[in-house]
């Protein structure tokens, strides 16, 4: 809902009209942490998408002679067991990580929302059969059920961003049937259904859209675990198989040589940690902004 503002323009008053939109990028704004995290996160994005470019070496390349280095100006963080720049594997791993999470949280919260709403909207039967399946799913150990579906549908790129977004279906879905039982009884909702709406035009253009904002502060922090869920798969030998520079393969990989050359996994892990809570910063402040007890 627009908020109404009332200025004075050459003596007389004019009520302008601010966008939610606008107020509350204000309120995000005034949030230091929240701003720090967004710089972060945007930056990292950056990254990804001029990795080639930024990139120093092949990130493939091997050179078994200068296998193990240790970080130096000609390679910043170092070289892995067979001679490969780590630093170059980072900016070009930034791809995968961050496409990991975010296409598994986008493809399990669209999942989740189109079971959310149906729960929500039609109630009864339908939201008790729903209900009871993310109380299933909901009763498995995250890592557990990770684990599980990427022994059954297998391991690869793809195939981990299809095991991640099973575990934020549950959740979604949970979120959205929330948020539409709170509205689903308002008078705008009521009025739909006397103009003979259809549920699905009425669940799309008028109970999704007013209910999307916890689900958009849930997605920013659900890129977080699940880049975090896709390393530990990666380091269980069930997720980006190597020699693909994911940052979890890359921590699988710098595993056995941790005692000896640290710097093998130290980067790749302080990669994830600056990407989580980068996301997390801009997610908290983000839920600030969205709290209705933030509008003035």
């Amino acid at each position: 809902m627009a908020k109404v503002k009332t200025v004075t323009i050459d003596g007389h008053e004019v009520i302008r009209r601010q966008s939610q939109l606008v107020a509350v990028w204000r309120r995000l704004l005034m949030s230091p942490s929240a701003v720090i995290g967004m710089v972060v996160f945007g930056l990292l994005v950056l990254v990804a998408i001029l990795a080639p470019v930024i990139a120093p070496y092949e990130y493939a390349k091997i050179d078994i002679l200068n296998a193990n280095q240790g970080p130096s100006l000609q390679h910043i963080c170092g070289t892995d067991n067979v001679g490969r720049d780590i630093f170059s594997r980072l900016i070009i791993g930034a791809r995968y990580s961050l496409t990991l999470g975010l296409c598994s949280t986008l493809l399990g919260t669209i999942i989740g929302m189109f079971f959310g709403a149906l729960a929500g909207y039609f109630g009864g039967t339908v939201d008790e059969i729903i209900m009871r399946a993310t109380d299933i799913i909901q009763s498995i150990p995250g890592m557990v059920l990770n684990v599980a579906m990427a022994c059954v549908i297998g391991t690869g790129f793809w195939q981990c961003i299809l095991v991640l977004s099973i575990g934020g279906i549950s959740g979604a879905a949970r979120m959205l049937r929330a948020q539409i039982l709170s509205i689903r009884d308002m008078e705008y909702i009521e009025a739909a259904a006397v103009t003979n709406c259809s549920p699905g035009k009425t669940i799309l253009k008028h109970l999704i859209p007013n209910a999307f904002s916890a689900q958009i502060v849930g997605m920013t922090m659900s890129i977080g675990g699940n880049i975090m869920a896709a390393a530990s798969l990666a380091y269980l030998g069930l997720g980006v198989a190597p020699p693909t520079p994911e940052w979890g393969a890359m921590l699988s990989e710098g595993r056995d040589y941790l005692a000896k050359y640290p710097w093998m996994c130290i980067f790749p892990g302080v990669m994830i940690m600056i990407t989580v809570l980068s996301l997390n910063l801009f997610g908290d402040g983000l839920r600030d902004a969205l709290d209705p007890k933030q509008k003035k």
